[in-house]
């Protein structure tokens, strides 16, 4: 009974960080959605704040474009710490969003959106990184997927305001500052530091207090105590194999006096990174993994989250446009959420194989229908093209 009483509270414990880590998720969901209900406003005449074609292109491509940015900024961050990356990307997202909500200027605005843009690299990498190193082994899988619900909890979250508030678009951002300040302050006084990346740093004592923590125990269990060492064990392996092979880099990186070549130094550890990618359990995820994302990205799914609204428009569908995003958004939340339990017990590569297939047809049947029947008036047919778009993907 004690057992269980533990296991109930560590798994409650683990939801509760990954609905604080996942404040990032829905920021970046909000920000790719943003385009989607603020665009038409902005290109009409009755908005104090109007953007020209050009800039239009600009203002929903952007966030497609500096997450690079991000990226590279987080490669630096994660250097100190995972919560430092998540606090560097709530303050980021909160001051890009104040910038939008009070920009009356389009310099302003673009620079808030560049901000929020920026964020979305800081955040993916770091959340993901962050949730697989502190969940527990039984429940990774399931916690490793959870961002693509906050992704797109996010984007709902943005439909629904868009609905709501029609023509606000600077209240709607100003709303966001509210879980991005969450997630700053979340990380200061109660998310704990990667039990995994303070190992890293040699900081055993600390990790064992971050994990503790992180599971809600006060006292080491058998089962706390077993999981520990097995970290310990995973990190000790990674440090062995890092030390043997500086050793063999270091063995020839001596000059006549005594101190190590920079040059030499630095053109070794290409060369020992270069081994290392051409090993084929490296390179061939790398290839598989990334080909997969590029198709994914390829596949049309942000030119209907950034352009939902105006599609809808375009189709001459006399449903109010914000309302069947807001259907969009809640059909992308259910599925996602179902999309995480079914991995669990049939695999994401069936997932892929079935949600690849379904976006392929409902593309293909809309693609034939705007082609050739698009001003026979049958509303119906793109409308359930898009929804069944939006179902598999």
């Amino acid at each position: 009974m004690h057992l269980q009483l533990n296991v109930r509270r560590e798994v409650l414990f683990l939801f509760l960080y990954i609905f604080l880590s996942n404040m990032a998720l829905i920021n970046e969901g909000a920000t790719q959605g943003y385009s989607a209900v603020v665009l038409p406003i902005l290109m009409s005449n009755t908005s104090s704040l109007t953007l020209n074609k050009m800039e239009i292109l600009f203002f929903a491509s952007t966030v497609a474009i500096t997450p690079l940015i991000g990226s590279f900024i987080c490669l630096i961050t994660m250097h100190y710490g995972r919560r430092c990356t998540m606090i560097v990307c709530g303050v980021n997202f909160s001051l890009g969003w104040l910038l939008i909500a009070s920009s009356y200027n389009v310099a302003q605005l673009f620079i808030g959106r560049v901000l929020t843009g920026i964020s979305i690299g800081l955040a993916s990498p770091s959340i993901e990184i962050y949730l697989a190193e502190i969940s527990i082994p039984a429940w990774r899988e399931f916690a490793t997927i959870t961002p693509n619900i906050g992704v797109s909890v996010g984007v709902l979250l943005v439909y629904f305001l868009g609905f709501v508030a029609q023509n606000n678009w600077r209240l709607i951002a100003a709303f966001f500052v509210i879980p991005s300040i969450t997630l700053v302050l979340c990380n200061i006084f109660f998310l704990r530091e990667s039990p995994m990346w303070l190992l890293l740093k040699g900081r055993k004592e600390a990790a064992k207090i971050a994990l503790l923590q992180i599971r809600g125990l006060f006292q080491e269990t058998i089962e706390f105590q077993e999981e520990f060492t097995k970290m310990v064990n995973y990190n000790a392996s990674t440090n062995d194999l890092e030390m043997s092979e500086n050793c063999q880099i270091d063995s020839s990186l001596t000059t006549e006096t005594g101190k190590k070549s920079f040059l030499t130094n630095t053109s070794n550890k290409l060369k020992n990174i270069k081994r290392i990618i051409l090993l084929p359990e490296v390179w061939k995820p790398i290839v598989i993994l990334n080909f997969f994302f590029f198709f994914q990205r390829f596949s049309g799914t942000y030119v209907i989250i950034y352009y939902c609204v105006d599609i809808i428009s375009r189709l001459n569908i006399t449903i109010d446009p914000f309302l069947i995003t807001v259907i969009v958004g809640i059909i992308q939340v259910t599925l996602n959420i179902i999309s995480a339990c079914c991995s669990m017990r049939i695999g994401r590569r069936s997932i892929s194989i079935v949600s690849g297939t379904g976006m392929s047809i409902s593309l293909g049947v809309l693609a034939v229908y705007l082609q050739f029947f698009e001003y026979t008036g049958i509303v119906a047919v793109p409308l359930i093209c898009i929804l069944s778009y939006v179902v598999r993907k």
